[in-house]
């Protein structure tokens, strides 16, 4: 059976298949979790995290890393060799060889370079109360989450608002595991409460396509790798 989901972003249901669920969480955003230890946590806007259990320590490969505990050869490719450049990388694991190759693109702060000093003026708030609580757990410079806000409102076309949110969101969703950040209850920051309204504007760009125990998510953006002891990303078993 083949069933089409058209932009559920505030929904209550839940669905079930063989090996894998769909449900709502408790905070509204999307879960999805599977008998083989995946997890899928979506923001039902552009934050998606994978999580896998410890035991996949050391076997998992692809675009989110081989899971060792060490950041600098994540960048493994399908053809057995480490490589700095993202974009080769990204490359090596075209599940289409037909498909064109993904190439570099200008910075989008340089090609909308009006948009810079807001971006950063925006973005700066990761280092401010209330996001600066964290700071101690997860340095929002070194671990690239201003550098990623910055680019994110550069390159935001529609509405950076969404953008510059979603980057928020991303911070304190990480930082939950340390300290709790109540940043969407403060006046400050009250147009992100519209942020899933604003990304309604893509709608008809969203397609859940649920088929047998295969989900393919249309249209989304994939923003973080998060490593923990049940840690992210895809492993082929």
């Amino acid at each position: 059976m083949f069933t089409t989901l058209h932009c559920l972003f505030n929904f209550n249901f839940a669905v079930f298949s063989k090996g894998f669920n769909i449900s709502e969480a408790n905070n509204g955003y999307t879960l999805i979790t599977s008998d083989y230890g995946v997890t899928v946590f979506w923001n039902n806007v552009y934050n998606a995290r994978v999580t896998i259990r410890g035991r996949y320590v050391n076997r998992t490969v692809g675009l989110c890393g081989n899971f060792n505990q060490m950041e600098d050869d994540d960048f493994w490719t399908s053809y057995g060799t480490i490589v700095n450049d993202a974009v080769e990388f990204g490359n090596s694991w075209k599940v289409d060889p037909s498909c064109a190759n993904a190439t570099e693109v200008m910075h989008p702060c340089m090609a909308n370079s009006s948009r810079l000093s807001i971006a950063q003026a925006n973005c700066s708030i990761l280092f401010s109360p209330p996001f600066n609580s964290c700071a101690s757990h997860i340095n929002a410079t070194a671990r690239g989450y201003y550098d990623n806000c910055v680019y994110d409102m550069c390159a935001c076309e529609d509405d950076p608002d969404v953008c510059y949110c979603q980057a928020l969101d991303a911070y304190s969703a990480d930082c939950a595991q340390y300290v709790s950040i109540h940043w969407r209850q403060l006046d400050q920051f009250a147009i992100c409460s519209k942020s899933r309204l604003i990304v309604s504007k893509s709608c008809n760009k969203m397609l859940w396509h649920l088929q047998n125990t295969s989900v393919i998510v249309e249209a989304s953006h994939y923003d973080v790798c998060r490593y923990e002891l049940s840690s992210p990303c895809y492993s082929p078993l």
